[in-house]
């Protein structure tokens, strides 16, 4: 049926203050549904608040990653108590990454769901985070070095990807900022990859104050050497593996110390690589450390 003329015209404008109360309406409907689907997400994934301050701390009581939890039978929590800036080593798929992940992650849902009156003051929490309790400050920035997206688009390699990352952060970074690198300085020489991973975290630690950073490498032979300028700044953390006759066991357990090896022999054979492979690694492993000054 054709609509007469006038019943549509003329236009006539909707009263602002009724088009004011339905942007309210959506807003406060909207901040229920958020509201109620992180309280379902707590109750479901047993996550729970953590305490936001106004300090430069991340501590995590039996943390948890949430998709790695949610695709394996068991998960092996662990804490993470940063007072100082933490270097993590460890043996080859020991668990660091998840490690590194988490602990981002976790600071990341904490700041979830906050309403601030000041920079330093909040007013209202709604956030949950996977662990058993946990103590966040507030930070300005998350900033990573974990993985590249590699493209041909890009134009760039992986390992000038990740200098690019590492400018980034190096850039950007504050005494606020958590920063997580896994690994970096692997994308070259041995010799070339050892300066570049001390002299990273070398320059984070002589900012004044330094920003909040975990780093994780298998280049041991850094603090061997001496190769860091104040190794006393650091918290020296170590994933748990055992190593016997039967084999290679990972635990995914954090534990104080520096790891020795990084046991990528070990780790070849459990993931099946073919025998004959395995015993020249061994033999050519044998050959570079006599070979080495």
């Amino acid at each position: 049926m054709a609509l007469k003329r006038s019943s549509i015209w003329p236009w006539k404008p909707v009263p602002q203050s009724i088009g004011k109360q339905s942007s309210t309406d959506t807003t406060i409907h909207h901040n229920l549904r958020s509201i109620i689907s992180l309280a379902k997400a707590a109750s479901t994934l047993e996550l729970t608040r953590p305490d936001i301050v106004d300090e430069r701390v991340v501590e995590i009581d039996q943390g948890r990653h949430l998709l790695v939890e949610l695709n394996c039978s068991t998960f092996i929590t662990n804490d993470c108590k940063m007072g100082r800036p933490i270097v993590l080593t460890g043996a080859n798929a020991s668990g660091k990454s998840v490690f590194l992940k988490q602990v981002g992650i976790i600071a990341l849902l904490a700041h979830v769901g906050r309403y601030y009156t000041k920079p330093s003051i909040i007013i209202t929490t709604f956030s949950f985070v996977p662990a058993r309790c946990a103590k966040i400050g507030i930070m300005d920035r998350i900033l990573t070095r974990i993985r590249v997206d590699e493209s041909v688009r890009m134009q760039d390699s992986t390992f000038s990807s990740e200098l690019k990352q590492v400018k980034l952060i190096t850039d950007t970074c504050t005494s606020r900022s958590l920063i997580l690198i896994d690994e970096f300085g692997k994308g070259t020489c041995e010799q070339d990859g050892l300066a570049l991973f001390s002299a990273l975290i070398d320059h984070l630690g002589s900012k004044c104050p330094c920003p909040m950073f975990i780093a994780s490498t298998h280049l041991h032979e850094i603090f061997k050497m001496n190769l860091v300028d104040n190794p006393s700044l650091y918290q020296y953390l170590r994933m748990q593996v055992i190593k016997d006759k039967h084999g290679l066991s990972m635990l995914y357990r954090i534990e104080e110390g520096l790891a020795q090896k990084s046991f990528a022999i070990e780790c070849a054979k459990e993931s099946g690589l073919d025998q004959e492979m395995v015993t020249r690694g061994k033999k050519r492993t044998a050959q570079t450390a006599h070979s080495r000054p």
